[in-house]
């Protein structure tokens, strides 16, 4: 499986590697085969001009899509009293 990534002027390809076993419940994000998974980075955010240092990785089994962002960010905001999801709009 292949799918294409970046930006329009520059659209890279990005195969999604096969993992024979699959993670169990919790254990998804500490499975071993995320180290072996080459990160997409490069991300750009256009409604503000700054470009960051996500990472997506993914891979699939043989009946399931598995996927992760890892984010550094260094301006959260948080809300008291957090009640439904708009609540974490600016």
């Amino acid at each position: 499986m292949a799918v294409s990534c970046g930006r329009q002027e520059e659209a890279a390809e990005y195969k999604i590697p096969y993992s024979p076993s699959k993670p169990l419940g919790s254990d998804a994000l500490e499975y071993a085969v995320w180290d072996a998974v080459s990160p997409v980075t490069g991300f750009h955010a256009p409604w503000d001009g700054l470009d960051d240092e996500t990472r997506f990785k993914c891979f699939v089994t043989d009946s399931q899509f598995f996927f992760r962002f890892d984010v550094d960010e260094g301006s959260l905001a948080l809300k008291d009293g957090f009640s439904d999801e708009m609540d974490v709009e600016p």
